[in-house]
């Protein structure tokens, strides 16, 4: 006899409720025990259920197994988890299954932990055909949403029933980065590009500071003396000529200062002294080569 997980849709990975009779349930896609869903039952006072009927044979028992978690910060809602057995016309025939499992057992989803429940029904009676899973809430006020995920159902035989696949491990760490690979081959060297344009010419600079003065030259040689005069220019010689009969002279001899120079000492001595007499007959002021 193969053993498989009777329930259709019991992870919610088709994103939807298909397969289940519900009320006041929806999908969640925020938190999940694996894959990417969750069924999230109403808690507070409303009356929120998740049920499917699966087929059985009597005599068998029945292993259900399901994930719950709590959302939000007040209590979590009781959770009830039964099994009713039917006959082919859809008389009920027997309980098979009542589990409660108390709010402040279930965890809350935002730590990351689920409770995981297992339980085994009684045997199915004779004529039964069909079981009716129910996991459902009782209502009470002021208590929070419950998760329900990975909903299975499986065949007990007489060795005892085969467990659910468990749930994924956690992904393992990531082994150590391989050594880095041989550096390949340069590339060919690109074609050299076209030469830019020629930029503008920069303004002039400004004007450098004037150099030092150079040395002054050596002085040239003194040329050659010219031929000397005659007499007669020496004689009436631009110098003579004016000393003795020079604008000054004239107005000293006029001038008070003439006058006085005349009648005085120093007049009489200038006229008659030997530095008159030889500036006016001196044998330079004759015989000079001036």
């Amino acid at each position: 006899m193969s053993i498989q997980n009777l329930i259709v849709n019991g992870g919610f990975e088709t994103g939807t409720l298909s397969s289940w009779i519900t009320a006041n349930t929806t999908i969640n896609s925020q938190y999940s025990h694996s894959g990417f869903y969750s069924a999230r039952l109403q808690g507070g006072a409303t009356f929120s259920y998740i049920s499917q009927f699966v087929p059985i044979e009597p005599g068998e028992r029945l292993e259900v197994l399901a994930s719950l978690a709590a959302v939000g910060q007040a209590p979590a809602i009781f959770i009830t988890i039964q099994v009713f057995y039917y006959d082919n016309q859809s008389n009920l025939l027997e309980n098979g299954l009542l589990v409660t499992v108390p709010g402040n057992q279930i965890p809350n989803v935002e730590n990351h932990t689920w409770l995981e429940n297992y339980h085994t029904t009684t045997a199915a009676p004779p004529g039964s055909t069909q079981a009716f899973i129910v996991i459902n809430t009782l209502p009470q006020v002021e208590t929070s949403d419950v998760l329900v995920d990975d909903v299975a159902v499986l065949v007990v035989n007489n060795n005892g029933a085969i467990g659910a696949t468990g749930a994924t491990g956690v992904t393992g760490a990531t082994g150590v980065t391989g050594a880095t690979g041989i550096t390949g081959a340069t590339g060919v060297t690109g074609v050299t590009g076209a030469t830019g344009i020629t930029g503008a010419t920069g303004v002039t600079g400004a004007t450098g500071i004037t150099g030092a003065t150079g040395i002054t030259g050596a002085t040239g040689v003194t040329g050659a003396t010219g031929i000397t005069g005659d007499g007669y220019w020496s004689y009436w010689n631009h110098w003579s000529y004016w000393s003795y009969g020079s604008h000054w002279s004239y107005w000293s001899y006029r001038s008070h200062w003439s006058y006085w120079s005349y009648r005085s000492h120093w007049s009489y001595w200038s006229y008659r002294s030997h530095w008159s007499y030889w500036s006016y007959w001196s044998y330079w002021s004759y015989w000079s080569h001036w």
